[in-house]
């Protein structure tokens, strides 16, 4: 062990390199990286090419705080023989504002907020005034770690379709952290090509009929995975992966 602390760091870098070649084309004098780092950073390269790790949630759904607004608007139309000049919004007037849980499934996600009697048919008889009038969900996602809140935007859509008991907001994805260059080529370069597989959240505003549009409401956000043919409910773990590690 004496004799093997007294080599040089050249000699162990020589026989670094002997071992990985490729070395040689980078490395010199003035290389401060300690041979034995060399070493087994470059069995890793090239000598470990495993599997990669699997993902796992830490937490689940309930400990996170799923809080959701419904905003009534009337939307203004852009700029007259201006294209693509984006429509305005007055008059907002927010409707709801609360908090929801899980829904009773062990194995799919999906939350569920109970809203008073009147809403939804306050919010139907809004939309039937004129077509410019519209309504917003905006549901958020909230975790308190070490003293600090973290938020993420899960949804931010309008009424796109329904009927006279359900209310059925627009698809949109999961928004998703931005601070992957990587994960950020890739997904963009899969969406041109038409190959993905986004999160997103399914949201329904629902009485139990007609009859009772005027009582209780509830709305129901389900987590789906959307692929360019399909879209399918996810488990409760994917969605606890999402919640943890993508938004």
């Amino acid at each position: 062990r004496d004799a093997q602390a007294r080599l040089s760091p050249g000699f162990e870098r020589s026989l670094v390199v002997g071992r990985f070649p490729l070395l040689a084309t980078v490395l010199d004098d003035s290389c401060s990286t300690p041979p034995k780092q060399l070493f087994l950073s470059q069995k890793r390269l090239f000598e470990s090419r495993g599997p990669f790790p699997s993902v796992a949630a830490t937490v689940g759904l309930n400990t996170y705080t799923f809080s959701l607004e419904i905003n009534l608007h009337r939307r203004v139309p852009g700029t007259p023989g201006t294209p693509g000049t984006p429509a305005l919004e007055t008059d907002h007037q927010t409707v709801y504002v609360g908090t929801g849980s899980p829904c009773g499934s062990e194995t799919l996600g999906g939350l569920e907020f109970e809203l008073p009697a009147g809403l939804w048919q306050r919010a139907d008889d809004y939309m039937s005034v004129h077509h410019h009038h519209s309504c917003k969900a905006r549901l958020m996602v909230t975790r308190r770690k070490s003293g600090v809140i973290e938020r993420a935007q899960l949804f931010q859509g309008e009424v796109d379709d329904g009927d006279s008991a359900c209310m059925i907001f627009e698809y949109y994805d999961v928004p998703r952290k931005r601070d992957s260059a990587a994960l950020n080529w890739s997904l963009s370069k899969l969406i041109d090509l038409d190959m993905y597989a986004d999160p997103m959240v399914n949201i329904h505003w629902s009485v139990p009929s007609r009859d009772a549009r005027a009582g209780p409401s509830t709305v129901e956000a389900r987590f789906m995975l959307m692929t360019p043919n399909d879209s399918d409910q996810m488990s409760l773990e994917d969605t606890s992966l999402v919640l943890e590690h993508y938004v």
